[in-house]
């Protein structure tokens, strides 16, 4: 469990996220449309279950 904190954590820092406040949730939006869209982009051009396994993480940690 604590690797999976720590990549959340990584993951924060690199999009400098810091509160849970509106503000906060505001400037995730982008990130969020962004993290989608590769999502999409890995399933739709048939990428490989790893790719697409990774951009719902990045996806979830936004959203977490």
């Amino acid at each position: 469990m604590k690797k999976n904190y720590e990549a959340i954590e990584k993951f924060h820092k690199r999009f400098e996220l810091k509160g849970t406040n509106n503000a906060e949730m505001t400037s995730r939006l982008n990130p969020m449309i962004e993290e989608l869209d590769e999502l999409s982009q890995a399933i739709t051009k048939g990428k490989i279950r790893d790719d697409v396994i990774k951009e719902n993480i990045d996806l979830l940690n936004l959203v977490i």
